[in-house]
């Protein structure tokens, strides 16, 4: 027989369940509790992930910012527009390129991305809860392996 584990959501675990179930359960708990968390303080949930990508490559082509966020170019640049539009980014020409634009924070941004990252902060909490550093550590290697397995197997198709 199976052992199932319920959360208080009633969703279940249970041994055997395929891997991208369990990580797709999770991941959808937590966008759920950061799209909560982040509509609090007047931030939507793309705009959040974007704003911080933004503040930790500060000056980053607008091409860029796509391809590490995995993003298609058109996705991100209505996004980057909306975000200039509401004054947490401003986008300047590339000096090495004029066909292409960075993105820098403005100070609004950078009082939202404070915000945002004391919202990721809270829900990290809440992940890592009762788990000891060296349980984090594997956590996190396995998770970049299957990263790392699931990006090589996209690409080669």
């Amino acid at each position: 027989m199976n052992k199932v584990e319920t959360s208080p959501q009633n969703h279940e675990f249970r041994d055997g369940m395929p891997l991208g179930m369990m990580l797709t359960m999770v991941a959808h708990c937590h966008d759920n509790i950061i799209r909560e968390e982040l509509d609090a303080i007047g931030a939507q949930k793309a705009y959040g992930q974007v704003l911080m990508h933004i503040s930790h490559h500060n000056g980053i082509r607008q091409s860029e910012l796509a391809k590490n966020m995995n993003f298609s170019a058109p996705t991100i640049s209505v996004t980057v527009q909306k975000l200039a539009d509401n004054g947490y980014v401003s986008r300047l020409p590339d000096e090495e390129d004029q066909r292409s634009s960075c993105v820098y924070l403005t100070e609004k941004g950078v009082d939202m991305t404070e915000k945002i990252k004391q919202t990721f902060k809270k829900c990290e909490q809440m992940l890592s809860k009762d788990f000891s550093a060296d349980q984090l550590d594997t956590i996190r290697a396995l998770l970049k392996k299957m990263y790392i397995n699931i990006s090589e197997g996209k690409t080669k198709e």
